[in-house]
């Protein structure tokens, strides 16, 4: 794993497997040499369709829901159930659950304090 800037985070996404369309997702944020922070952060978030992260998803149509779990707060949703700020917790931590439409297909997106964007493996619910 590289050396990061000092002060830059990174983040490793896990989706879990899913119950009726909802995906348990976890994030663990990293400090510059990869180790869990240990520290909160504030990062953002979207759920994008494509795997690039270009194309936001339509809230009713891709996906229904993006909730926090029991890991991290939710500051505020900028766009509903598909985009926000979230705070972590002291260790880096945070847990979405992602309800995804039935033949739809998402990713989350963390967006770092850098700019630089971190993408989930897929989350298709085919029913």
């Amino acid at each position: 794993m590289p050396i990061r800037v000092s002060n830059d985070i990174g983040a490793t996404i896990t989706v879990g497997t899913p119950t009726a369309g909802a995906f348990p997702v976890s994030v663990q944020l990293t400090g510059p040499t990869g180790k869990d922070l240990r520290t909160a952060r504030v990062v953002q978030y979207y759920l994008a369709k494509d795997s690039a992260g270009d194309t936001l998803c339509t809230d009713g149509t891709d996906t229904s829901d993006v909730t926090i779990g029991t890991d991290g707060t939710l500051i505020a949703e900028t766009a509903a159930d598909v985009a926000g700020i979230v705070k972590s917790e002291a260790d880096g931590d945070i847990d979405f659950v992602v309800t995804v439409i039935t033949t739809k297909q998402a990713y989350l997106v963390i967006v770092l304090p850098d700019g630089e964007t971190v993408m989930s493996a897929v989350m298709a619910y085919t029913a």
